[in-house]
């Protein structure tokens, strides 16, 4: 599979506020994160608390039409990077409904069709984060 990636849906890159709740439909809410790629099939995040294997939960992410509320379940923790070494990021796995994937769809073309911050633009927001701790 040289270059062909595995994924069944691209992701996008995105830098969006979500939250983490409990519960795959109801529940407490855990804690913000920050969205960093979204797709139809799973999302990638960065949440500061500790998410655990075959516990549902559910992403609530702002779209065009108000706030969106995924199920998901864990994927995998990835190893956490050097800026940010209190924040984890983690993959899920989104179970979404027909509904929840004609919204996501929206979110995601919306997301597309945003322009693309400059380099000026990282570079001053990462040392904003480096400098505010």
């Amino acid at each position: 599979m040289d270059g062909m990636s595995k994924r069944a849906h691209a992701r996008v890159v995105c830098d969006r506020f979500a939250e983490v709740f409990g519960g795959s439909t109801e529940g407490p809410r855990i804690g913000p994160a920050q969205a960093l790629d979204l797709s139809l099939a799973g999302a990638l995040i960065a949440f500061d608390g500790a998410l655990r294997a075959n516990t549902p939960y559910h992403l609530r992410v702002q779209g065009p039409d108000g706030p969106l509320d995924f199920p998901f379940r864990l994927a995998r923790e990835a190893p956490r990077g050097n800026m940010y070494p209190k924040q984890r990021h983690y993959g899920l796995l989104l179970n979404l409904t027909s509904s929840q994937e004609r919204r996501l769809r929206r979110l995601i073309d919306a997301i597309r069709l945003q322009p693309t911050p400059s380099e000026d633009t990282l570079l001053a927001r990462l040392v904003r984060s480096y400098w505010s701790r």
